[in-house]
C-alpha cells in the first residue's frame, strides 16, 4: 500500500521521532556511564551487582525505543512506504514496552524479597 503523509504531518512525527530518539540516546549513555562508573571505583561494593543489572537493563530499554523512532524518522526520509514505517516503528516499540514491563516487575520482586529476607 502506498501514502505519503502531509507535509504537516511529517513534520510533526520527525518531531517526535527526533525527540524520542533523543530521549533513548540520553538513557542510554546515562547507563553507560553508570556502569562505567562501577567499573572504575576505587572499592567495589556487592551492591554494585544490581546497579550493573539495572543498567544493562536501561541499554537495552534505550535501544528498544531508539529503533522504533528511527523507523518514525524513516516515513519523512523515504517515500511510498509511509504507513509500513509507522507500522514498523509500533511493532517494534512493543519490545521497549515489555523489557519497562520486565523491568518494573523485577524490582517489585526483589523488593518482596528484600522484605522477606529482613523479616
Amino acid at each position: 500500500m502506498s501514502y505519503e503523509f502531509s507535509k504537516n504531518d511529517e513534520l510533526i512525527i520527525n518531531s517526535i521521532s527526533m525527540k524520542g530518539i533523543y530521549i533513548a540516546g540520553i538513557i542510554s549513555l546515562i547507563s553507560v556511564v553508570d556502569i562505567f562508573y562501577i567499573f572504575t571505583a576505587s572499592e567495589f561494593k556487592s551492591e554494585y551487582w544490581v546497579y550493573f543489572v539495572q543498567g544493562l537493563l536501561q541499554i537495552g530499554i534505550g535501544i528498544a525505543f531508539l529503533l522504533p523512532f528511527n523507523n518514525f524518522r524513516k516515513v519523512v526520509t523515504t517515500s511510498g512506504n509511509d504507513v509500513e514505517e509507522i507500522l514498523a516503528g509500533m511493532e517494534k516499540m512493543t519490545l521497549g514496552f515489555k523489557l519497562i514491563s520486565f523491568f518494573i516487575l523485577m524490582v517489585f520482586l526483589l523488593g518482596f524479597v528484600a522484605i522477606i529476607i529482613v523479616l
